[in-house]
């Protein structure tokens, strides 16, 4: 079975198991296909980024194989940020230790909860990290020249903001997310019109209006 998985061999058994599914026209659609996973398998020596984020928001294990490139990178990225336990699970040495670890999490129920709560658990460390935010200003001001002094503000803005941010406000904005991955575009839009209303400066709640709305056939609302 393992000689199979690790390309050695052809098994006509696995092949049968294997299901090729079609480019997914949204991102609803293709978050949708993903809750049918317990497992992701994440690829290399390619990797990925946005994709791997989606796996990690839904809670599901995706065991990953780091490479020298830097799209093979991302991936582990995030759980060296969020747990240390989810690196030792889930962040394999080698081809071998690869296997082992998706083989550990398949058969071992025990472990599969526990490593999906711990992702659940620590997942937030990753969203709602503004260090990185700052850190893309900065770069930013940089290139095109921007005075230091504006830079600084919007630090100041971040950094306020976060020591101030209601827990409502995290409440609001993870359930809308939710919502919208299971569809939900009105109640969506719903949640993040509340989030507005608690931080109408935060422009990720704009950009995420405007796109529910645009999705839901109200294109000129969303210009809006």
């Amino acid at each position: 079975q393992h000689d199979c998985i690790r390309g050695r061999s052809r098994c006509s058994a696995c092949e049968k198991r294997i299901l090729f599914i079609p480019r997914q026209g949204t991102p609803i659609s293709y978050q949708r296909l993903l809750t049918c996973a317990d497992i992701v398998l994440h690829p290399f020596p390619f990797g990925g980024s946005r994709t791997s984020a989606d796996a990690i928001s839904f809670g599901i294990p995706m065991v990953l194989f780091p490479t020298m490139a830097l799209r093979g990178r991302m991936a582990a990225s995030f759980y060296s940020t969020m747990s240390d336990k989810l690196v030792s699970r889930l962040v394999a040495g080698s081809v071998d230790d690869y296997v082992v670890k998706a083989v550990s999490l398949s058969r071992n129920s025990t472990l599969y909860e526990d490593t999906k709560s711990e992702i659940l658990a620590t997942s937030h460390k990753i969203w709602n990290d503004t260090v990185y935010v700052a850190d893309w200003i900065e770069f930013l001001c940089r290139a095109s020249g921007i005075p230091s002094t504006t830079l600084s503000s919007h630090r100041a803005y971040h950094d306020a903001l976060d020591a101030t941010i209601p827990v409502t406000l995290l409440d609001l904005e993870m359930e809308a997310s939710a919502m919208f991955r299971q569809g939900n575009l009105p109640r969506a839009a719903e949640l993040l019109h509340a989030c507005i209303k608690i931080a109408p400066r935060e422009a990720r709640f704009w950009n995420d209006l405007g796109s529910i709305l645009h999705q839901s056939g109200r294109a000129e609302a969303s210009y809006e």
